[in-house]
């Protein structure tokens, strides 16, 4: 029984793992995005599209 609660526990934790790292790399990714509009003077700092 012990074998078995170690395993859940470890499979929860790389469950949770997994999540904050893809967590982690969609906030990069709309960050980068969200400079990379800006950076064009399409967008603001916050990510509203600017009026022309």
């Amino acid at each position: 029984m012990e074998i078995i609660g170690g395993i859940v526990v470890m499979l929860g934790v790389a469950i949770f793992s997994l999540l904050a790292i893809f967590g982690s790399l969609a906030a990069a990714y709309e960050s980068q995005e969200r400079k990379r509009q800006m950076r064009a003077g399409t967008h603001d700092y916050y990510g509203n599209k600017l009026d022309e």
